[in-house]
């Protein structure tokens, strides 16, 4: 009866939201593709059909839960309403697949693509552990990758709150696209799926802890670097439950087969103990593991790699995917890595007493410049991210690094700001000539340039604030300062003249105004921006945007054409 309703919804609204089409249905529920109004992007609508208070209750507190776990490496959770009868969750579209199919199409992984999307999920549970919510079905049907090679976990519907053991989830309503009775998890039952589960979620789903996720994410790894699961063989879950009793260790002798990195065999091992207590009790040293062994590859060319074989399966090819396989970079003896090491601290110390930081420090020309980058607490920057300041002195149009001042992120701190709790990160102490430079700092998906000058009024710190920025695909925006130079004090003085600025893209083999071109600018490419203001000298900028940048910032001052800089 619910398919027949539904089947004339395509081009109509369930609330807000226009539905494309139906994705999936059954006797608890129908799934939808849908475009959110405000957004403007497809999203998925999980409609409940069953109208028991229980389960409607349980469908509530499943959209609460992922309501609050706002994260990149989890499907985003954009609403949660009732009409009429029927209730309804809104989830964020990931467009290509999961990686269950993936593994269907391609087999088993190599075992530095493997474990980079495997250290997504890891984060991705960090992050629902530090919540003390517990996934409790891990698998590779709820995992989804993108075609931009982005990793997401997917489909909550029997997560439970640690601290809560009594509780009861519904299943899962998404990932297999089908849908079962709403099962509801009671003391002493099992829930989840039986391939991957802990010996303990046999016996009662209900007390499980991080743990049990920690072990279906070993189990979940093996079938990645081997194309196979390790149990599974039975029918039903009491024969998979009977094997699994046969054993008193998981059987990992196929990763001998594939040659996979003896740290990376233990690692699995310890994840996969039967006994609980014997394994990872969090996930912190299997991300420093997995951390540490990825660090000899490229990272960029991995996900280059995933997204083209994504892409490849998901357009519906047949045909095997070669991956260009991405080597490590060699290793050398402990001699050579000795003799390298003196000679490179030699170096070093050499370079720094005679030519930088040293004598810096006690330069009377020389002036200490630290930049302070202040994000939401849950931006896409963390640790793992490689975020780089640089400096270039200009010279009319002419850019020259100052290779010697590059600079990462030192320090951070984090505290409330705009209602919100901030993350401000700090870069080493740089030390600039008197004059005029442009700073270019690249940080995850963010893409920032700004013009300054250093002289004796000039601020010790140059500050940028993201807390109120939006994502977009790629989005420009500036703030636009005039410099005037002030008789009776002998500096200089700064005008806000951002509105008053005419800003211009070369776009299309012609320079075009912003606002004109704006919703075509797409990343992955050069772009020139030029300012141009009555009065003042124009300013462009050239920036090269990697794919996954999609904000570029430009801080500028621009100088009166009828003053001289103060220096």
């Amino acid at each position: 009866m619910a398919e027949k309703i539904k089947e004339n919804l395509a081009g109509k609204t369930i609330g807000k939201y226009l539905v494309k089409k139906e994705i999936a249905h059954g006797g608890m529920g129908v799934v939808y593709e849908a475009v959110h109004p405000e957004l403007g992007k497809p999203i998925i609508i999980k409609e409940l059909t069953i109208h028991k208070k229980e389960i409607a209750e349980r469908f509530k507190r499943e959209a609460l839960i992922l309501m609050d776990m706002q994260s990149q490496y989890i499907v985003n959770t954009y609403d949660y309403f009732q009409d009429g009868k029927s209730r309804y969750i809104v989830e964020e579209l990931v467009d290509g697949m999961s990686l269950n199919n993936l593994i269907l199409h391609h087999g088993k992984l190599p075992c530095n693509i493997a474990l980079i999307i495997f250290l997504n999920v890891c984060h991705a549970l960090k992050f629902a552990h530090s919540k003390n919510i517990i996934h409790r079905d891990i698998k590779p049907a709820n995992i989804l990758l993108s075609k931009r090679a982005e990793v997401k976990l997917a489909d909550f519907g029997i997560a439970g709150n640690e601290k809560d053991k009594n509780i009861s989830a519904i299943d899962s309503m998404a990932a297999t696209k089908k849908f079962d009775d709403l099962g509801l998890t009671q003391a002493k039952s099992s829930m989840g799926t039986p391939a991957y589960m802990a010996p303990e979620q046999f016996t009662d789903s209900s007390s499980v802890d991080k743990t049990a996720d920690i072990y279906s994410l070993g189990i979940m790894l093996f079938e990645m670097l081997t194309g196979k699961r390790p149990f599974g063989g039975g029918s039903s879950m009491q024969e998979t439950y009977s094997e699994r009793l046969a054993h008193k260790h998981v059987p990992l002798g196929a990763l001998y087969n594939e040659k996979i990195p003896w740290r990376i065999y233990w690692m699995i091992r310890v994840m996969t103990m039967s006994k609980r207590e014997k394994r990872y009790q969090s996930i912190d040293p299997i991300i420093r593991i997995v951390t540490r062994y990825l660090k000899s590859y490229n990272q960029k060319e991995l996900l280059t790699q995933i997204s083209r074989m994504v892409r490849h399966y998901a357009a519906g090819n047949v045909t095997h995917y070669e991956i260009r396989p991405v080597l490590a970079r060699r290793k050398t003896s402990l001699w050579v890595s000795l003799s390298i090491s003196v000679l490179m601290i030699s170096s070093w110390l050499f370079v720094t007493a005679v030519k930088e930081r040293f004598f810096y420090r006690i330069s009377p020309f020389h002036k200490k410049v630290t930049v302070t980058v202040s994000l939401p607490y849950n931006s896409v920057y963390s640790s793992d991210l490689s975020a780089i300041v640089y400096f270039y002195r200009l010279d009319g149009e002419k850019e020259t690094e100052i290779k010697a001042m590059r600079s990462g992120f030192v320090s951070e701190t984090t505290e409330k700001a705009y209602g919100h709790s901030v993350k401000k990160l700090f870069s080493n102490n740089i030390w600039l000539r008197k004059g005029k430079y442009r700073v270019k700092i690249t940080m995850g998906q963010y893409y920032i340039l700004a013009n300054m000058f250093v002289d004796s009024t000039s601020k010790d710190d140059l500050m940028f604030d993201y807390i109120t920025m939006q994502k977009r695909p790629l989005k420009i925006s500036m703030t636009v300062r005039g410099v005037e130079f002030d008789k009776n004090t002998n500096s200089n003085r700064y005008v806000d003249i951002t509105d008053n600025v005419k800003k211009y893209v070369f776009y299309q083999g012609r320079w075009q105004l912003l606002s004109d071109v704006s919703n075509r600018l797409t990343t992955g490419g050069e772009w020139k921006i030029k300012l141009s203001a009555t009065g003042y000298k124009d300013e462009i900028f050239t920036a090269n945007v990697d794919w996954f940048q999609t904000e570029l910032h430009i801080y500028t001052d621009m100088q009166r054409d009828d003053i001289k800089e103060s220096r």
